[in-house]
């Protein structure tokens, strides 16, 4: 596959926010291993974004245990994208190491924001963020770093726990608030009732 010929999705051409999900049914293999984690319900809904928006690469802030982060290598295998997973605990890697792969999952063992600053990955296409402590002013930083300068032209961000939960996980609301403030520069911010919440951030 040419990862270089993007599908670009327009968020507004969809009836809802999720109906991409059922343009791009996942197979067992890319959801299967989520089963009784608190992302079954957003790794099909991740799947289907990718098939989407074919994205040449992916990055992934906060690998924990790795759910999200087999999906997503999955997918990038699949389609030919370069995978980026970024994660300070080093024990994350042990549960990934068996998809891990210099062209299609690479784990980086260090902060989101050291990631960042450092460059080490290219622009992403695709960004995935699952990260504690889900504060506002956390996710403030990933908006304002990420999003805004690494995230590429017509990129898609997925933010998960977008429902509060416990009081301290401000996702959503931040989200909300900083696209208010950034308008002009054009993003389309969509939520999906999913059991802790999926948001997609569209990069127009």
């Amino acid at each position: 596959m040419n990862v270089n010929a993007r599908t670009i999705v327009n968020p507004q051409e969809w009836a809802k926010p999720w109906q991409f999900a059922e343009a791009w049914p996942p197979p067992a293999q890319a959801t299967s291993h989520a089963t009784g984690t608190d992302v079954l319900d957003d790794v099909p809904l991740l799947y289907a974004l990718g098939r989407a928006v074919q994205p040449a690469v992916i990055v992934e802030l906060g690998t924990r245990h790795g759910v999200s982060t087999r999906t997503l290598a999955f997918l990038a295998q699949l389609i030919g994208a370069t995978f980026y997973t970024v994660d300070p605990d080093p024990r994350c890697e042990g549960f990934i190491k068996d998809i891990l792969h210099p062209e299609h999952c690479i784990f980086l063992n260090m902060t989101g924001e050291h990631a960042f600053s450092a460059g080490v990955t290219p622009s992403p296409d695709m960004l995935f963020i699952d990260t504690d402590p889900h504060s506002r002013r956390q996710t403030i930083g990933w908006l304002n770093t990420w999003v805004r300068t690494a995230l590429a032209h017509k990129g898609v961000a997925a933010f998960h726990d977008t429902a509060p939960a416990r009081p301290e996980i401000e996702v959503a609301q931040a989200v909300r608030e900083w696209v208010i403030g950034e308008t002009g520069n054009g993003y389309i911010w969509r939520e999906i009732p999913t059991t802790y919440g999926l948001g997609v951030l569209w990069k127009k």
